[in-house]
């Protein structure tokens, strides 16, 4: 039976304890390494030998310590003994093989320090025994499984970049909307599932594909469908006649296989494209920023209209660090250094973690509510490390924060439905890592909690109607950013009507802009119900819920009233539009007025990256609000010497809409708003000619010559363009202006 990575791991620590002390080659490595391959459920000598004797290239022979044929070499040496050297040995060692038993992996060990090398690559992976159950996944090889050195984004992208593929496939056959959607989001689960512990013995899915369907494909289709049924279905309630194949997966739901689905018709490429996906490393992958599996699947168009950009998980951190996980971090730290009242401390502490609640009104596919999650289920280990330290404990009694904390509004369905699962699939990793740090075997399957992501339209959905502002704790995200030139005719519609705009238009602002401004009338307890649906219907995904979505047009009862939450805390990314220029006038003193907000903290201007193909090149900053009532006596401003470097952090008693120290200010909400006359006696500037011609009236220096050698007298009426390109670049153009010339003029100007 294949064994889950939990369970690995679990032993992969316990071998590490029971090993710390080995240090010497020749007594201790047959028993050392056969107890290392039953790690993996393997018996060494059904696959490998000890002492395979092998010529070298000088006509002198070597044994190689332990060989499994065209897999694995190891080298071991007593502790202290120059791993290098030992390297080179085993290297010389795989020279003097068949090219046909020559091995990919070669381990060089003295027991307590562990060398991996793969030649395929070249990479190298060192760690002390003691981290053996943190890279025990580099030797997935054991298991049969190709995997690499890279980096987790690494690992992730080439994930998604394999679903992307899996998806055009499928929709170049036909096969699109919302069952390719909900198609790709089980498979998703399934394969994560495969390599992670969920699905027990290890690699039940790939063994299905590979071994249970016809390898032209034309089964595939009906055997996934086969598979979703049994997911749906508890142990106890399955046919009689199931497979055992089929009958070996658990019961999961939690609304994800619920719902029949078209079958799709695989070919033989298709089945070969879901086996490579299903032979990548899943145990690898971050849902944090899996992501930009949707962004792999759209193209750059479609990201513009949508104004998707997608976020690595290090400026992530830069919007929860300062909005409450740094706060967070330090109470707890404070907490673990108390001589007296530590453990009714850590029990509150805890407690209060299962209190707050995180709402990102535009989650995407929910990289923000994943990261968040992640984070504070690691402060809930470090609580319950410092209250028992590793010995045994009910896990699923004491880890009491849950997905169900988390709310999200997404748009479009696909990542809605991305959001709910990453959401699961951060969930068992985190119970992993309880898992290893109390020795235990705990996984919440089948699924019950679920995160609470309504699919709809974020600036026409009540928000709280979804989760009420006196249970919300914090709203966090990346909304759409949108232009005002980029804007569709609805989503200025709309804009307009957030911003209760008396003339029906909301100026120049940013699409960004309505969400700061819904977020202040949540926490006043306002309302943020939109007279009308957007585009698309609101639907609710949540285990076990499947509301009827909203006919999209349809009209809303009134807004949810509520006595709002002054002490919620808000982060947004942005656009830095909206803190220069003539935005600031047209947002700030809703905020700072009407709402009664204050800058908390902020990070000036930088290079916004992406983890996924078809990065996004934009500049952002990131605000931080929160009520006056409520607000720090401190204000974190982050500025970047180097856009695209570090942050260097300043403290400051009051920050403006500019972002910038507003200490000494008569007026810290003072703003800079657009004029029809000038405040001076300077004369006022009005517009010139407008470059709307086509460019058929402009001439650069070769071209005005050209024209007038064929018609000389039209020398005349030619003025100098200066813009600014000529002006910056001392570059000349001229302009064909013929305003006030007479229709007679032009019969002896046939050219004109």
């Amino acid at each position: 039976m294949r064994l889950g990575w939990d369970e690995i791991k679990r032993r992969a620590k316990a071998f590490s304890e029971e090993w710390k002390h080995a240090h010497y080659e020749k007594g201790e490595t047959q028993t050392f390494y056969n107890e290392f391959f039953e790690l993996f459920g393997i018996k060494r000598k059904q696959v490998a030998i000890y002492e395979q004797r092998v010529k070298l290239l000088n006509d002198k022979h070597g044994f190689i310590d332990l060989f499994w044929p065209g897999v694995l070499l190891v080298e071991q040496k007593s502790s202290r003994l120059d791993l290098g050297k030992a390297q080179g040995q085993a290297l010389d060692y795989v020279e003097g093989l068949q090219s046909t038993q020559q091995p990919r992996w070669v381990l060089t060990c003295d027991f307590q320090k562990w060398v991996l090398l793969d030649l395929e690559t070249g990479r190298e992976l060192k760690f002390p025994l003691a981290d053996l159950h943190k890279h025990i996944t580099a030797f997935d090889f054991m298991l049969g499984r190709k995997v690499s050195f890279g980096t987790q984004a690494g690992v992730t992208i080439k994930a998604a970049e394999l679903m992307g593929r899996l998806h055009d496939s499928l929709e170049d056959a036909g096969y699109t909307g919302h069952d390719l959607e909900q198609l790709l989001v089980r498979l998703l689960f399934c394969l994560f599932a495969d390599d992670t512990g969920i699905f027990q013995p290890k690699d039940i899915f790939l063994q299905l594909i590979e071994n249970d369907t016809r390898p032209d494909g034309s089964d595939t289709g009906r055997v996934l469908g086969e598979l979703f049924d049994v997911l749906d279905t508890p142990e106890g309630q399955r046919q009689k006649g199931l497979s055992g194949e089929l009958d070996a997966f658990p019961y999961v739901n939690g609304a994800l296989f619920r719902g029949h689905l078209r079958t799709p018709v695989f070919d033989a490429k298709m089945r070969d494209t879901l086996l490579d996906a299903s032979r990548h490393d899943w145990s690898g992958v971050s849902p944090a920023i899996f992501g930009s599996l949707f962004q792999s699947v759209m193209n750059a168009k479609e990201r513009r209209a949508k104004g998707a950009h997608y976020t690595t998980e290090a400026n992530i951190m830069k919007v929860i660090g300062p909005l409450f996980l740094d706060d967070l971090k330090a109470e707890l730290a404070a907490i673990i250094l108390r001589k007296t009242g530590r453990e009714k401390a850590l029990m509150e502490f805890q407690a209060k973690l299962t209190r707050l609640t995180f709402f990102d009104p535009a989650c995407g596919c929910g990289n923000f509510l994943v990261v968040a999650y992640r984070e504070v289920r690691r402060l809930e280990l470090e609580a319950l490390r410092a209250q028992y330290g590793d010995q045994a404990i009910d896990a699923a009694l004491l880890c009491r924060v849950s997905v169900d904390q988390f709310y999200g509004i997404e748009f479009e369905e696909f990542p809605a439905r991305i959001a709910e699962v990453a959401m699961w699939m951060m969930d068992h990793i985190a119970n992993n890592a309880i898992n290893e740090a109390f020795r235990l075997n705990y996984a919440r399957i089948p699924l019950k909690d679920s995160a609470h992501i309504l699919h709809g339209d974020a600036l026409e959905a009540d928000w709280a109607a979804l989760l009420p502002p006196e249970k919300c704790s914090y709203i966090m995200g990346n909304p759409p950013f949108v232009g005002q030139s980029f804007q569709t005719p609805f989503q200025r519609e709309q804009m307009a009507r957030v911003i209760n705009a008396t003339n029906g238009k909301a100026g120049s602002l940013d699409y960004v802009a309505a969400w700061f401004i819904k977020a202040g009338q949540y926490l006043n307890g306002e309302g943020t119900a939109g007279p009308r649906l957007g585009g698309r219907g609101d639907e609710v995904l949540v285990s076990g819920v499947s509301p009827s979505p909203v006919t999209p047009g349809s009209t809303r009862g009134p807004a949810s009233l509520s006595p709002g939450n002054r002490r919620i805390r808000i982060a947004f990314v942005s656009t830095n539009s909206i803190c220069q220029g003539e935005q600031v006038a047209q947002l700030w003193p809703i905020l700072f007025d009407r709402f009664g907000l204050e800058i908390a903290f902020a990070h000036r201007t930088f290079s916004w990256g992406s983890e996924a193909r078809g990065t996004a090149h934009v500049h952002v900053v990131i605000i931080g609000l929160a009520h006056r009532d409520h607000e720090p006596d401190e204000k974190r401003l982050f500025s970047y010497p180097d856009i695209t470097g570090d942050p260097v952090e300043s403290r400051h008693s009051a920050l403006t809409a500019y972002l910038f120290d507003a200490k000494g200010a008569a007026n810290r909400h003072l703003v800079v708003g657009d004029r029809t006359t000038p405040i001076s006696a300077a004369k006022p500037m009005r517009m010139g000619s407008k470059i709307v011609d086509g460019g058929h009236l402009i001439f650069d220096d070769a071209a005005k010559r050209a024209f007038l050698e064929a018609e000389p007298k039209a020398a005349q009426l030619f003025v100098p363009l200066v813009g600014s390109y000529e002006y910056i670049n001392s570059t000349h153009r001229w302009i064909l202006a013929l305003k006030s010339v007479s229709p007679n003029a032009y019969r002896d100007l046939p050219s004109v």
